[in-house]
């Protein structure tokens, strides 16, 4: 297994994401999670934590052996808007985390990136459309990188954030009419 692999292992392994997701987040939600085809359900938010549908052996090396809070969300039925848009993590790796941090002072190197923001939901009336990340302006690394010293206009960051945004559009059906193809605009033939 590669250090970086290896590091992210052993941080998530040490974190309580996957007890916070578990104790903090989906019993709680039980009542709601139960009756999400009838009113759909969403979690999204701030994971810092890495997808198990990201390190997949066409973009790491196996094994990877940790339980991520998004393994349990998978195993309690909802899906990551991301990855049902964009199902190849090769192809589209959805980077969240970071355009501003690209150094991390304790590691003495780059920082690691990686897809760390979500929004997951549970439902049969929710079909996501489109899922994309965001950024606007220039990004410009942290204060805490080598370089920040050399480039004075870093410091009017354009960007109000540590990492892009993600947004995902979803298709919500009605309860009460039928599901349409909305791939002819809804009409029918």
């Amino acid at each position: 297994m590669a250090a970086a692999q290896l590091a992210v292992q052993q941080q998530e392994d040490a974190s309580a994401r996957a007890e916070e997701m578990k104790d903090h987040i989906l019993t709680p939600l039980t009542p709601f999670t139960d009756r999400a085809d009838e009113q759909p359900v969403l979690i999204l938010g701030d994971f810092s934590s890495p997808s198990h549908l990201d390190w997949t052996s066409e973009v790491s090396t196996p094994p990877f052996n940790w339980q991520p809070a998004t393994q349990l969300l998978e195993d309690a039925a909802f899906t990551d808007s991301y990855r049902a848009v964009h199902p190849v993590p090769s192809a589209n790796l959805g980077l969240t985390w970071s355009p501003v941090t690209l150094w991390r002072i304790e590691l003495q190197g780059v920082e690691p990136l990686d897809r760390i923001d979500f929004i997951f939901h549970k439902g049969s009336r929710l079909r996501p459309l489109d899922s994309h990340t965001l950024t606007t302006g220039n990004p410009a690394p942290a204060e805490e990188h080598p370089a920040w010293e050399d480039h004075s206009r870093y410091r009017y960051n354009t960007w109000p954030s540590d990492r892009a945004a993600l947004i995902t559009t979803y298709d919500i059906q009605h309860p009460s009419l039928p599901s349409q193809d909305i791939s002819n605009g809804g009409q029918s033939d």
